[in-house]
């Protein structure tokens, strides 16, 4: 970002991650590519399968049974607790120079994968439904692994947290600082609770069969469009604040402070909140196109991820893959008109607002930070 000694003049936005995935995938066995698929993302990796699979069966012409939608939900929201943990418990306290929980942390990873166990082969094209009751039990077990880690960011149970927000009292929560996610937003609304704030549009949460064939258009019509991929004709967000922004505690600090840094992480820690009391019902959905093709969607930690595969005689065709961080990191996005005009007193200090901003919208991948002297 350049910077002129007093504010931002403006950001730029540059991504070196590769897309490999098509090119990898191309002419593969529909089964050997998604199994391919999850080996090419560090994070989300269930997801990624699972969106690999329901693209491909739609392709196909396939209609999973509904206990596996269940199962594949499950394990989606199982999957985006542990990311929100993993930066609740490591990456904020570390943002504030307080010790992070990695031994927490490694724990309810280990435990979420037991969980999740049971239902796994879902993730898998044309799969079984589960016996009967497996789904339900893995739940419980969802529940009771991540037991312990939820109260250590929402400092109470999860139902009583959204009681909480229900009634706006979040500031106070912020407030007593019980725990590293409310002193991180206790901090933001003594600082500048409109610090990040932009007017960039929403990504509508939980992806319709409309907004899928919208972008099925937008893939076809667009080689490069899972570079900067757009809405409407302009960038959007997506993610934790774009499902919670009407909801009851995020919507309050998005009309006090507009969508904000703060916004971002109140409504992170609601959903995480929401996925504790054991709402489960991720939004995982898939749409045939005809001709050998499907697309579909899944709602993870970061948003909304969209895979479009062309199948052919039991065999990759083409495929596409647009990914959340490809939204919120937008050349026109959310980060640079959320820096753009900001006041900092130093270069240090602009550095500090960037990655702060960064973190909020939270990329899959590392990101580095140059700051210039307009």
């Amino acid at each position: 970002m350049r910077w002129n000694g007093s504010e931002v003049v403006a950001a730029d936005v540059r991504s070196t991650r590769p897309f490999a995935a098509p090119r990898v995938l191309a002419g593969r066995r529909v089964d050997e590519a998604c199994a391919l698929v999850p080996l090419f993302f560090s994070v989300c990796g269930r997801s990624q399968a699972i969106a690999a699979a329901a693209a491909c069966e739609a392709a196909l012409g396939i209609a999973p049974p509904p206990g596996v939608a269940a199962a594949r939900a499950l394990i989606v929201a199982g999957e985006a607790m542990q990311e929100y943990l993993f930066r609740m418990l490591i990456g904020w306290p570390e943002s504030r120079g307080e010790p992070a929980a990695a031994p927490l942390v490694g724990e309810v990873r280990r435990r979420i994968a037991a969980a999740l166990a049971p239902v796994a082969a879902v993730a898998r094209p044309a799969a079984e439904a589960p016996a009967a009751g497996l789904v339900t039990q893995a739940g419980e077990s969802l529940r009771d692994a991540t037991a312990e880690a939820t109260g250590a960011v929402l400092g109470t149970g999860a139902a009583e947290w959204l009681d909480v927000a229900e009634r706006g009292e979040l500031d106070a929560w912020a407030a007593r600082g019980d725990t590293a996610a409310a002193r991180l937003a206790a901090d933001l609304l003594e600082a500048d609770p409109g610090f990040g704030a932009t007017d960039v549009a929403l990504l509508p949460a939980g992806a319709t069969a409309g907004l899928a064939e919208g972008l099925a258009e937008a893939l076809a019509g667009d080689p490069t469009f899972e570079c900067a991929p757009t809405w409407l004709g302009g960038p959007a967000e997506t993610g934790a604040l774009a499902r919670t922004a009407g909801s009851p505690g995020v919507s309050a600090f998005v009309a006090r402070f507009g969508r904000s840094v703060l916004a971002r992480v109140v409504a992170r820690v609601a959903e995480l909140a929401r996925l504790a009391s054991g709402t489960f019902n991720a939004p995982v959905g898939q749409l045939a196109l005809g001709r050998g093709g499907g697309i579909a969607w899944v709602e993870t930690a970061r948003g909304l991820l969209i895979h479009r595969a062309q199948v052919k005689d039991n065999r990759v065709d083409a495929y596409r893959i647009v990914a959340p961080t490809e939204w919120n990191f937008h050349p026109r996005g959310a980060l640079p008109r959320g820096l753009a005009g900001v006041r900092f007193a130093g270069r240090d200090a602009a550095a500090r607002g960037a990655r702060m901003l960064v973190d909020s919208l939270d990329p899959c991948v590392a990101a580095r930070i140059e700051v210039l002297h307009a």
